[in-house]
């Protein structure tokens, strides 16, 4: 009756010659053997958010797996806690209360249009998308997935021949976890479904993209609900906005219940998908830009960005104690991936690494040992500092990936400052996207409408440029950010940042960008000199159709290390759209949307 130890369980033990190739021992007690495929009641839960949902035996019995449970243990923000520090709402939360959305949406279109033919197992495999579609989800949200990018990417360049490396996936995200942790629960449960509602379910998770395969012929709507590839309104992003910003302080403005009562209607293209009446034009704006103002709000704050940077090269170097590697791949090693890693990592023993890997002459593994100075550090707020942050608002066109533009980034610093390279690996470049879910596009025009309530034989139509209310839209949808963070602060190494983005920046007037300099270096000359490429590595688009933005002042952009602060719109104010100032002052989703860039990167800074 030995169980494993949360601590120090890894595959094969803790040993330094037994971490590889032992087989794999279950996280499983015999106590939970015997709760397997148990009855379940129906279940009633009190939601902060949703207030009371009500949920049947089966999807009890998906709650009450190990695999679900586990997301307790991950916060829904990862970091964010550390700068909001009333964001420390779980995965758990965010999932039932998607489930109760989805189930919310499909049974009313099942009720009000029986023509459509829709099933009460139909309404289950609905319920069950939205609850099981974050079940992939490692430490650390969003974050966990680069590090495993980098893992796959490290275990590639040890690999000792050709099949080693035919055996590495060339990518790996959160949604393909969801969908094999989703098959383990259903085992668990002991859930009577069919290998086809499986797919059905795994589909609706990941989205179907339109033409794609559809499980059982099932109509496009019903995968639009929990995952909508065409518009990006579903029921998840209903569920998060809301969730987080109860939870963060912020104050939203579209109303979630106008947004839960589509109808179905045959579009263009001889689908059924979901389709909104057409007065809610404004009310989807809002969601859209809600998210995009949580993104510029929370999501990306610099300082949860140093978080993330610092936890994830623990991650990355405690890879080999934790089994990243392996975990992906075997479940029950992917069971024990939750926000508490940190806790195990710093009850490892330095003196017993994993087979294969050097000791230094104290014996210890100095790998173990950054990683736990570096939880330290996190913990006292030693964090990275950002020093530069650069804009740049994008256009139409095609665009270099974050990871190339992070790269060339970094060599053109080496370039126009040679010293640098004795401080490269101090140096991180980090790229990040905002946008109103579709890129540079505007996501309403992506939109389906219907004119006419009770006509479901009238087909969905699309809004125009010219239909949409010039007032609320703003001249661009997607922002690049560069930031560039150094791990120790050094001024020698900062003073040398400093003159190499001097070097690289291009003259300011009349471009679409807006560079805003940390407070570390607020002080420190930064005036525009020789221009070069850097523009065009961050941005990575070809010309945009519409007019660039005119600059903000009398044609001559500052960076803000001038002695006066000022405050600054996060779009740049086209000279033909008056209107568009006004969009950040009087219909931004927080209360306020100036934004004067005075971060503390160092320090509490949860204000909205």
């Amino acid at each position: 009756k030995a169980t494993v130890s949360v601590l120090n369980w890894r595959v094969g033990g803790v040993g330094a010659g037994r971490g590889v190739s032992a087989p794999m021992q279950s996280p499983f007690t015999p106590r939970c053997a015997q709760h397997k495929g148990r009855e379940r009641k129906n279940k009633i839960i009190n939601d902060p958010v949703h207030g009371h949902m009500e949920f049947g035996s089966d999807v009890v019995k998906i709650i009450d797996t190990l695999y679900f449970q586990r997301l307790r243990e991950l916060k829904q923000l990862g970091c964010a806690s550390f700068v909001f520090p009333g964001a420390v709402h779980n995965r758990f939360m965010h999932s039932l209360g998607t489930a109760h959305l989805a189930e919310k949406v499909i049974r009313r279109l099942k009720e009000k249009n029986p023509k459509l033919g829709i099933t009460d197992r139909d309404v289950l495999m609905v319920q069950l998308a939205g609850l099981c579609h974050d079940l992939g989800h490692g430490p650390f949200s969003h974050e966990f997935e680069r590090v495993i990018q980098d893992v796959l990417k490290d275990k590639r360049a040890r690999a000792r021949n050709e099949e080693e490396l035919k055996a590495i996936p060339a990518s790996w995200n959160h949604e393909q976890a969801s969908e094999k942790l989703f098959e383990e629960c259903v085992k668990e449960a002991g859930l009577e479904i069919s290998l086809d509602e499986i797919e059905l379910v795994k589909a609706m998770i990941r989205g179907v993209e339109r033409g794609g395969e559809r499980p059982m012929g099932k109509p496009l709507f019903m995968f639009q609900i929990v995952s909508n590839t065409q518009t990006g309104m579903d029921v998840d992003k209903y569920d998060y906005l809301l969730r987080d910003a109860m939870f963060c302080g912020a104050k939203i403005a579209f109303d979630i219940s106008r947004l839960l009562r589509p109808e179905v209607r045959e579009d263009a293209f001889g689908d059924l998908v979901l389709a909104y009446y057409r007065k809610e034009e404004w009310m989807i704006h809002q969601l859209f830009r809600s998210r995009f103002d949580m993104h510029r709000q929370v999501y990306g704050h610099s300082v949860v960005t140093a978080f993330q940077l610092m936890y994830a090269e623990v991650l990355f170097l405690a890879r080999h104690w934790l089994r990243l590697d392996d975990a992906i791949h075997h479940p029950k090693l992917y069971l024990l991936l939750t926000d508490g890693v940190i806790h195990r990592i710093e009850c490892l023993d330095e003196n017993d690494p994993p087979a294969g890997w050097a000791k230094d002459a104290s014996g210890s593994s100095p790998v173990l040992k950054k990683a736990k100075d570096l939880v330290c550090r996190i913990k006292q707020r030693d964090l990275y500092t950002s020093v530069l942050q650069d804009i740049n608002l994008q256009g139409s066109g095609k665009r270099k990936s974050k990871r190339e533009v992070e790269d060339e980034v970094k060599r053109e610093l080496l370039i126009a400052e040679p010293k640098l390279e004795m401080f490269e690996e101090a140096i991180v470049v980090v790229v990040g996207d905002r946008d109103f879910t579709r890129k540079s596009d505007n996501p309403i025009l992506l939109v389906p409408f219907y004119s006419e309530r009770g006509k479901s034989s009238a087909r969905a139509f699309h809004l125009q440029q010219t239909d949409l209310q010039n007032s609320t839209q703003p001249a661009h949808f997607w922002e690049r950010i560069v930031r560039i963070f150094v791990k120790e602060k050094n001024p020698t190494l900062i003073d040398l940042i400093v003159g190499a983005v001097k070097l690289m920046d291009t003259g300011m007037t009349g471009s679409n960008r807006i560079a805003i300099a940390s407070p570390i270096i607020r002080d420190k000359e930064l005036t525009q000199s020789q221009p070069s490429q850097y523009r065009n590595i961050i941005g990575q688009c070809s010309q945009s159709s519409a007019t660039p933005p005119a600059s903000p002042t009398n044609g001559s952009v500052k960076y803000p290390g001038e002695k006066k602060k000022r405050k600054a719109p996060l779009f740049t104010p086209h000279e033909s759209e008056p209107m568009l100032k006004k969009q950040h002052t009087g219909t931004s989703a927080f209360a306020s949307t100036s934004a004067e860039f005075d971060d503390d990167d160092g320090g509490w800074d949860n204000s909205i």
